[in-house]
């Protein structure tokens, strides 16, 4: 299982690593939308890591919990999560990729709220 990657050593985010996922998915065939939906969603993430958070499954995790408080729909952070699980799963870091969330209703509150999906 991939261990927390140390602030001294190379980021599982940088733009190289980044760069050749965007052209192996290209070369099989991966939608232009979709590419600009991965390349997004992996500069936000680095955007975020940089801020101060080391480069965990946790951290990842935090990001994701993020995105919802901020205001994105559920529909787009899963989204979003997806696209960051495909890169994961590409650098080979499938045990980091996040589950997708689903929404509960919290009537008291008139607010919704949301878990992850098993």
């Amino acid at each position: 299982m991939p261990m927390a990657v140390p602030a001294q050593t190379a980021s599982l985010f940088d733009p190289q690593t980044i760069e050749n996922f965007l052209r192996d998915r290209c070369a099989a065939g991966v939608k232009p939308v979709t590419l600009e939906r991965y390349a997004h969603v992996l500069q936000d993430i680095t955007a975020f890591l940089h801020n101060g958070c080391l480069e965990t499954a946790r951290s990842l995790r935090q990001w994701q919990e993020q995105l919802f408080r901020a205001g994105y729909a559920l529909n787009t952070v899963n989204c979003m999560t997806s696209a960051l699980n495909t890169y994961l799963v590409y650098i080979g870091y499938p045990d980091w990729c996040l589950p997708r969330l689903r929404a509960t209703a919290k009537k008291e509150r008139g607010q919704t709220e949301h878990e992850d999906s098993a």
